[in-house]
Formats: structure tokens, sequence, C-alpha cells
């Protein structure tokens, strides 16, 4: 054969394998995690079986109920999340008004084997009492778990590579809860915080993400929701585990990080985009929050957007 014919060949077998790939890339994949309806009210039957549910309350509240009863036994306000499990029982669970901002996801059984410390421990507390939460107190969603259910809602993933994005979103938000829950002096943070003191800290968090490039102090953003400097200071840290500031920044490195990988804008266009005047002050800190500097993400952003096919293939070929 040719040098010419043996390339066209070679040609052939890389399209042909390239289309078969993109055909199985197009086929569901067993995940173990679904996206649920938002927390409109629900009976949850689970006769002879189980249901688990990362429950993630943006705003509203989400309350479940037992049989017969008008007071709520579990009820989660605005910002909070937590893990739950049902076994054997008849619960309902209500949302708010249609306003409300929330995420429910379920869990199979498999997903929680693979990845629960003890899927045991889990299995036993759901048996002896038909209903278990991670934890007793409800803990709060922080910068990068918010960022996170962004990514999930906006989501253009399909087929096999939708389903394994789904389930890859769900064990870092399963990390994100451990880690949280793992830590005593987080969960401590929350139990003095009223309710209505809780909701101007959730507003000062919206307009820091709204306005997140307008610089706005600390001064004003307490009188925007009719609190002083004070006490916003220490009650942003006992609702979110962290300064003003350092939410925002948390913020704005996780939403820089998704541009980077959806390959859209370069590392300048980022860097302004996050108000950055430099692009070396933005590259500086993307690697002190991640490790790594951001031109190295722009390979991750290859692998999601399916890129990496023709390459994988040709590199196998060549």
């Amino acid at each position: 054969m040719t040098p010419k014919g043996e390339q066209l060949t070679i040609e052939g077998e890389v399209e042909l394998l390239t289309t078969y790939l993109q055909g199985e890339l197009n086929q569901g994949y067993e995940t173990g995690v679904v996206i649920e309806k938002e927390a409109s009210e629900e009976k949850l039957r689970s006769e002879g079986g189980w249901r688990v549910r990362m429950i993630f309350v943006e705003k509203g509240h989400v309350c479940f109920y037992r049989d017969g009863e008008k007071k709520p036994f579990l009820q989660l306000q605005n910002g909070q999340h937590n893990l739950v499990g049902i076994h054997q029982n008849r619960l309902t669970m209500k949302g708010g008004g249609t306003t409300d901002e929330q995420m429910v996801l379920g869990l199979e059984l498999s997903f929680l084997e693979r990845h629960l410390p003890a899927p045991a421990y889990f299995y036993k507390a759901m048996e002896r009492d038909g209903f278990f939460s991670l934890s007793a107190v409800n803990m709060y969603l922080t910068a990068e778990m918010n960022t996170i259910l962004q990514t999930i809602r906006s989501s253009a993933h399909k087929g096999f590579c939708g389903d394994l994005f789904l389930e890859s979103k769900a064990m870092e938000l399963l990390a994100l809860q451990l880690s949280q829950f793992s830590d005593p002096d987080i969960i401590a943070y929350h139990e003095p915080v009223s309710q209505q003191e809780a909701a101007k800290m959730y507003e000062v968090r919206d307009i820091l993400l709204r306005d997140e490039v307008a610089h706005l102090s600390l001064r004003t953003l307490a009188h925007m929701v009719g609190t002083n400097e004070y006490h916003l200071k220490k009650r942003f840290k006992m609702v979110f585990g962290t300064t003003v500031y350092g939410y925002l920044h948390a913020y704005k490195m996780e939403q820089a990080k998704q541009l980077l990988i959806a390959g859209d804008l370069n590392i300048s266009q980022v860097s302004d985009k996050m108000g950055y005047k430099h692009a070396t002050h933005f590259t500086k800190a993307f690697k002190k929050r991640f490790g790594f500097l951001p031109n190295k993400i722009r390979m991750i952003g290859l692998f999601i957007q399916g890129g990496w096919i023709e390459t994988a293939v040709n590199n196998a070929l060549y």
C-alpha cells in the first residue's frame, strides 16, 4: 500500500472509531443520582425500600411531616442543606412558594455504597428510626456548594456525559457535606443565629454575588440590610464559616474555574470578568486557591467538551 493509501486507511479508522465512541457517549449511564423536582408537596412512600436525598435550600424552606402530624419534625430554611434517608415510612415533604430555590438530588444505594465512608451505620439508623439525617443541626451552604448547584442547573451535557457529569457533581457535594459535618466548629457557628439575622446574612450574600465586582464596603453592605458593620462581620462568619470577602473570593475562584473549563474565554478575559486589573494577580490567586495554574485546567475543559475523543484516538494510532 502506498503511503497515501495507508494514510487514508488510518484516517478512515480514526473516523469510524470516533463515530463509535460518540455513539456510546450518547447512551445512558447508571449514575445512581437523579435530579428530583423541587420540593413541592410530595408523599414519600418507601414501602420495603429506601429513599435517600441530598437537599439544598438556597431560598425558602423544606419541611418533613409524619402522617397525621401538623408540626414538622425536620425543617430546612434559607441556605441550609442536609442528607436525609427514609426507610419503610410514610412522610410528607413540603416546599415553600414559587419563588423558592431548592435542589433535591435522589441517591441510589449503589451510589452511597461507593462513596459513603460507613454506609452500614447509615442503613442501620434508617431501619431503626425510619428516618435519618446526616446532621442533627442543618448545615449551611458555602460559596463552593452554591457554584456547584448553579453548574448543575446550567449544564448542557447529555446522555453518558450528562449522567457522568451529574454523578461527579454529586460526589463533590457529598464530599463537602461530609467535610462540613466532620467539623464541629462549623456546625456550632450556626446555632446562635436567629432566622431573621440569618436571612439578613443571605441578603448580603445575594448582594455580593449580584454585584461581585462593585467593591462594596462592609459599612455599605451592613446599611443595605439594616445592621451595622460589627454585627455583619460577626454573624456572616457564624452563618457561612468565613468572612464576607473570603466568601466572595471563594465564589469568584469557583466561577473562574468553571469559565476556564467551559473554554469560551482565555485566562486574561476570565481575569477581567473576575474584576482583576492584572492577569498575573488572578493567576497567583487561582494557584493559591487550587494548587495549580489556570492554564492547566483547560485540558479538563477539552475532556468535558468531548474534544478528547479524537486526541485520544490519534495518540493511540500514530
